[in-house]
């Protein structure tokens, strides 16, 4: 669990995946014959044998944001997001840049209902009408915050009984169990490679590259997905449960899963 927690609470935003590059490097230095990295920064880790070239990813980056512009008077910055959200989520949240000198940590705000006019109260707030107040002075925000810096959520990793919460488990999740299962397999009967891939939440970009570079006879993705046994939501749109199980897809917008290897793996899974 020190891993998952390790991996939740590093940052790294698409484009920015060196802190969690590092952990993974570190857990797997003792398990893989080599361990490289590719002109897009996906982590491409060999562990050679015998059998079908098997390719598992997971991504390393995180939804998050990088910063825009800084406000004159105010000091406040905007922020351009990296992946997607839930906009009326995201005020009063706490976020942390992170700047060439260290990490500072801010609040996202908007116009406060109270000074809203009758129609802007009807409307959902939109990205463009966010910003982040750092409380510091406008000269002082300029002197640490540079335009690109990296902004990542604020989340504390927290254990319950039988689950856990944190930042960034999407996809953070997937690389634990990911290195979890090759640190615990015995004997491979495939040529495996363990890809941590980049830039997954602006379009797939590290992963369509690790493909060309592998090229796999059979590529497993590890991702997570909704838990939607909750209120509100219809029995027949409650495909997943949280502690149900692994989720295997079938088809999304952009796929279709190959009808023999979900066959295998609901096989699988059935038998464990």
């Amino acid at each position: 669990m020190e891993l998952l927690k390790h991996l939740s609470e590093a940052a790294g935003v698409p484009g920015h995946e060196a802190e969690i590059r590092g952990i993974i490097t570190e857990a797997l230095k003792e398990r893989a014959e080599t361990i490289e990295t590719d002109q897009l920064g996906n982590l491409i880790a060999h562990l050679p044998g015998d059998g079908p070239v098997v390719m598992i990813a997971a991504h390393m980056d995180e939804i998050g944001f990088i910063v825009s512009y800084i406000e004159k008077d105010t000091g406040f910055l905007r922020i351009h997001p990296l992946g997607g959200f839930d906009v009326k989520t995201l005020i009063s949240q706490r976020v942390v840049v992170h700047t060439e000198t260290g990490d500072l940590v801010g609040c996202i705000g908007a116009k406060p209902i109270h000074i809203m006019t009758a129609e802007e109260r009807k409307k959902l707030p939109e990205m463009k009408d966010l910003f982040v107040d750092l409380g510091l002075k406008e000269e002082r925000v300029r002197e640490l915050v540079a335009i690109g810096d990296m902004v990542t959520m604020r989340q504390d990793f927290l254990v319950g009984e039988d689950a856990v919460s944190g930042k960034a488990l999407d996809d953070r999740a997937g690389l634990y169990i990911g290195i979890e299962a090759i640190r615990r397999a015995k004997k491979l009967a495939c040529d495996l490679y363990f890809v941590g891939t980049t830039q997954e939440e602006v379009g797939l970009r590290g992963a369509q590259v690790a493909g060309f570079t592998v090229q796999p006879d059979i590529a497993i993705a590890l991702d997570t997905t909704l838990a939607v046994d909750m209120p509100g939501v219809p029995g027949a749109q409650q495909v997943t449960k949280l502690g149900g199980g692994v989720a295997i897809k079938l088809a999304d917008s952009s796929s279709i899963s190959h009808v023999g290897l979900v066959k295998a793996m609901k096989k699988l899974a059935m038998e464990r």
